[in-house]
């Protein structure tokens, strides 16, 4: 062979080696886990970047929680895209699959990035989640967050739809979940309009949560008197997502918990319920909202939210080492905003910054979020009433005319990004974009010393399910399998999809002499007026007009026909 070909073959294969490592298919990180675990709790600072700590690790002026854990890297793309949308990041954590913009627990249709593979006649299939798997295996399970708890990251672990905006659906699949414990907000979405919500099938998901023997709380001071061995609980603080915490001194939002209060109450319910004494427990922790912050570019709101996670890591920390049987993950999701502490404004300095630069007298000062001053001005655009809530609340006693010109103009929508823009003038604070990037994001985590270096991001889901001794494919196949093979023996099968976007719609199924009813998004089997609980959802896929439920209905059904022959 001469060294033309030789050159060429090895230079082929050093190619196909970076090529597999590139798409970070090479080796699953979760095969480095050597450990298993009686507890998984995974904390998420929704769009936080390796900026987004160093800022607030500077303003802080102590080390962050996660300063103390092990440190490893995660690559965040999706399956259409290098920059990923919360939905199938989440998706990737929750379940061990890339998915497409926007999907939630549900495998793509589209792959356009390399390495990422599927049997065919998958797609748009939903995916087994860690918390399903979690629960299966006998273990407590709890969601919290300071977001509606149906937008996309609490609603990855919790329910499968291919959009992320129809939190109607999204909610009725959580509350048919059988979560243990789920704290946030958005209780508007379990309420009819009559009582001041927006369902639009009128079902008040509040009577199935008392029904079902839930607790449910709407303050801090119903959380922070529960018992300590409560069973179920389901508490949503607020109509819509909870507020910023700098912005909780406001009266209107001083009965809202903190992220650090519903952590600790999460985990002493979760510790103390049968199941986690037993079993263990699963609990997902989103600090949701330092990506709400970071999209307006509003570096108050950012320090908010990310030092109100920080308080929320300190709680999950201390019981990681004081319980031993737990591991402890924190990592984003995706960076947000390219924040950037530098940037444009500090191209000729940049070497002799001091650190007031950075932490200016307006940032320092500021005691109210870019929303809790929307919020404070309501529709008072006067110069006055601009210059007092900037002054006193936001730091900034030297607004110009054109400053107050912008504010007074500004909508609703907009406010956010204007205030944040102001900030950041007064600091050496800069971004690329009000959208995400595509940068990797670190992974903390306590528990093991398992050196878990560079991850894919579906590798965390293979590490939680890995760490509780749960296998997700078996699970998926446990929870979602085709109605239509399922029930092949049926006399007749019969799908309803009117009104399926607005969380309606049904499969009828008749067989054995029996007509069962499987409502969408919930574990209910009808028969003769009669519920029978699954031990999973029945899930309806639009663009396969497929539905999708558990293997165990068969039994169920076939069970129900049985003793009705001997009688």
């Amino acid at each position: 062979m001469c060294w033309f070909n030789l050159r060429t073959i090895l230079l082929a294969g050093v190619f196909a080696i970076l090529s597999t490592v590139a798409s970070g298919e090479a080796v699953s990180a979760s095969d480095r886990l050597t450990s298993t675990f009686k507890n998984v709790i995974l904390m998420i600072p929704d769009g936080c970047g390796i900026a987004h700590f160093t800022l607030a690790r500077w303003y802080k002026g102590t080390p962050l929680a996660c300063d103390a854990l092990n440190v490893a890297l995660v690559r965040t793309y999706c399956s259409n895209s290098y920059i990923t949308d919360s939905a199938p990041a989440a998706t990737a954590y929750a379940t061990g699959y890339k998915s497409e913009n926007n999907y939630i627990s549900v495998l793509p249709a589209v792959y356009a990035m390399p390495g990422i593979t599927l049997p065919a006649g998958k797609e748009n299939m939903p995916v087994a989640t860690v918390l399903e798997g979690a629960r299966l295996s006998g273990r407590a399970t709890g969601v919290v967050a300071t977001s509606m708890t149906s937008h996309a990251t609490p609603a990855a672990f919790t329910s499968h739809w291919y959009a992320r905006s129809n939190e109607a659906i999204l909610m009725e699949q959580q509350v048919y979940q059988g979560v243990d414990v789920l704290l946030g907000g958005g209780r508007k979405q379990v309420m009819t309009p009559v009582d001041s919500g927006v369902r639009p099938d009128n079902e008040n998901l509040l009577d199935t949560l008392k029904a079902r023997g839930y607790s449910i709380l709407t303050t801090r001071e119903e959380l922070a008197a529960l018992p300590s061995h409560t069973g179920k609980v389901w508490g949503q603080f607020n109509l819509d997502a909870l507020s910023r915490d700098f912005d909780r001194s406001l009266p209107v939002y001083q009965h809202q918990p903190s992220l650090a209060d519903m952590t600790q109450k999460a985990i002493t319910l979760l510790s103390n319920s049968k199941a986690g004494q037993s079993k263990g427990f699963f609990l997902m922790v989103e600090g949701s909202q330092v990506d709400w912050a970071s999209h307006a570019n509003e570096p108050v709101g950012v320090l908010s939210e990310y030092l109100a996670f920080d308080s929320a890591v300190a709680v999950a920390k201390n019981f990681t080492e004081t319980n031993g049987k737990t591991l402890l993950l924190v990592l984003s999701d995706h960076d947000n905003g390219g924040l950037s502490l530098g940037g444009s404004r500090t191209n000729s300095t940049y070497s002799i910054r001091p650190l007031d630069s950075l932490l200016t007298a307006p940032l320092r000062k500021a005691t109210l979020t870019g929303a809790g001053i929307k919020l404070l001005l309501g529709d008072d655009r006067s110069s006055n009433a601009i210059i007092h809530a900037l002054g006193t609340y936001f730091g900034i006693t030297d607004l110009t005319p054109d400053e107050i010109s912008t504010v007074t103009a500004a909508s609703a929508g907009r406010m956010e990004h204007v205030l944040g823009t102001l900030m950041s003038k007064r600091t050496d604070i800069s971004w690329t974009t009000t959208g995400h990037t595509g940068n990797d994001v670190p992974l903390y985590y306590l528990g093991t010393n398992d050196q878990l270096k560079i991850l894919q991001n579906t590798d965390v889901a293979r590490i939680c399910a890995k760490a509780m001794k749960v296998d997700l494919d078996k699970v998926t196949d446990s929870l979602f399998r085709r109605a239509d093979k399922l029930f092949g023996n049926a006399t007749s099968m019969t799908v309803d999809t009117v009104g399926f976007n607005n969380a309606s719609g049904s499969l009828t199924v008749v067989m054995n002499g029996k007509t069962a009813i499987f409502p969408f998004n919930k574990n209910e089997l009808i028969v003769d007026g009669n519920k029978h609980l699954m031990n999973g959802l029945t899930v309806y896929s639009f663009q396969n007009n497929t539905v999708y439920v558990p293997a165990q209905a068969l039994s169920i059904l076939k069970g129900i026909s049985g003793r009705l022959k001997k009688k």
